[in-house]
């Protein structure tokens, strides 16, 4: 109900943003934009519904990207876990190398002092 005149609200001020009777849309928003709330209602609902649909996909994506986060960090951590084990070898056998020079020298510094 309206608060200046009593009567019931059934327009919508667009530029205001604000529900008004059909006595306030001739007096007091003669230059506004205005519609029937009925409408108005009728186009926002079309708006949320289309909105709802996009939420709906959006929803439905996530959930399947969700699902989809498991496997990719199983793949991820066997690949991971791969590559670590392939430096630990090639610094094993990098290790062995250098061992196996120092050896060498020592010998050969040993064999120089005798």
């Amino acid at each position: 109900v309206c608060a200046v005149t009593g009567e019931p609200l059934k327009a919508f001020c667009l530029d205001e943003r604000v529900m008004m009777c059909l006595v306030c849309v001739e007096q007091g928003h003669k230059e506004c934009r205005s519609v029937l709330l009925r409408d108005f209602t009728a186009a926002e609902r079309a708006k949320l519904a289309g909105k709802r649909g996009q939420a709906c996909e959006l929803i439905e994506n996530l959930t399947q990207l969700g699902e989809e986060v498991p496997e990719r960090a199983a793949r991820l951590h066997i690949q991971v876990d791969e590559v670590i084990t392939q430096i630990i070898l090639a610094l094993n056998k990098r290790r062995k190398v250098l061992h196996d020079d120092v050896k060498r020298r020592a010998t050969s510094l040993m064999t120089a002092l005798d």
